[in-house]
């Protein structure tokens, strides 16, 4: 019997031996997979809330296109824009839950209302001045709060100046304002500036806003030129007032919790990635900027440009509002302001 066993086991071990030699064998001096490494790749779901003719999905394709290319497809990021996965609050909470990882946002007040300070009514003076904030100690510090809510600001993206557009009448002069129902995001800084202005501001999602105009429900609304271009709000109003009232940084933001979960080496990437991308996305919107104004004149609508001190001395009050909320946001003003 135990010659039987023997001689079987010996039968199976020819055989093993036998395929072995058959099998492919790897080339010598081919390199071999680390131990323990898993070919597995990380996934990003990066979403906004605009069109894809805004120059924020062009920032957002490029970081993308950015991150397989440094991560060398270890990571991979999926694009997702006009709200397909939110609009922009909806946006913020689904990134702060870890429900998506990424988002391009507008306005982070509802999470954090001390982050907006960043939009209070002439804060800065030009695109290179907000840049030269936003891209420094003063844009981290700003946004640091956001960390209590698990969300990281990569760097920030540009959506340029805010003007006013509406279907009543021409703006020429502040008390033109008077009356008009026009829709803001939801922060005390746009409700204090627009009741400054004498408007009646309604709070409202963005993404409603076009159909909002359409039926009469608001007389207008307030947003960059590609914003209006882009949305095709030309359609639905008349009139378009340069007014350079606010200045809006779009955060590029990513979970806290996920991008603690990257090792360093792929944070360092894909920190490279969002920082290139946000040049290329500004570069993008500053060139469009005479273009999308001559869209907007070409679709017919009538643009008046309105005197800044008679704008910034209604505003003024604004400030006084947000230093009661925010007593020591005093220091960090005073710095924007000698940044410039």
């Amino acid at each position: 019997m135990k010659a039987v066993k023997l001689a079987a086991f010996g039968a199976v071990m020819g055989l093993a031996v036998a395929l072995s030699a058959c099998a492919p064998q790897p080339e010598a001096g081919a390199p071999q997979p680390e131990a323990g490494a898993s070919e597995d790749v990380i996934e990003i779901r990066l979403s906004h809330a605009l069109e894809t003719s805004h120059p924020q999905h062009a920032g957002a394709e490029k970081f993308a296109e950015l991150v397989e290319e440094l991560t060398k497809g270890r990571v991979a990021v999926t694009v997702y824009p006009q709200a397909q996965l939110g609009g922009d609050e909806g946006l913020q909470e689904s990134v702060s839950n870890n429900t998506i990882e990424m988002a391009v946002v507008g306005n982070t007040a509802a999470l954090q209302p001390s982050t907006a300070l960043f939009r209070l009514p002439f804060l800065f003076e030009d695109d290179a001045h907000a840049f030269k904030v936003l891209d420094g100690e003063l844009g981290a510090e700003v946004f640091a709060p956001l960390l209590e809510n698990d969300i990281r600001v990569l760097a920030v993206y540009h959506n340029g100046f805010r003007q006013v557009t509406n279907s009543k009448r021409p703006l020429e002069t502040v008390e033109d304002f008077a009356g008009l129902k026009l829709r803001v995001p939801g922060s005390d800084v746009y409700m204090n500036l627009f009741n400054a202005l004498g408007t009646n501001p309604t709070p409202m999602d963005f993404t409603e806003v076009y159909t909002a105009l359409e039926q009469g429900v608001i007389d207008g609304q307030e947003n960059p030129l590609a914003v209006i271009v882009s949305n095709r709000l030309f359609e639905v109003q008349d009139y378009l007032a340069i007014t350079n009232h606010m200045y809006t940084a779009a955060p590029l933001i990513i979970n806290e919790t996920f991008w603690q979960g990257l090792d360093p080496e792929l944070q360092e990437l894909v920190l490279q990635a969002a920082e290139e991308s946000r040049d290329f996305e500004r570069e993008e919107f500053i060139s469009a900027e005479g273009e999308n104004l001559q869209t907007l004149l070409d679709s017919g609508m009538e643009v008046t440009t309105l005197s800044q001190p008679e704008l910034q001395a209604r505003a003024e009050s604004v400030y006084g509002l947000f230093l009661e909320q925010f007593p020591e946001s005093e220091d960090v003003l005073q710095a924007i302001r000698d940044a410039s």
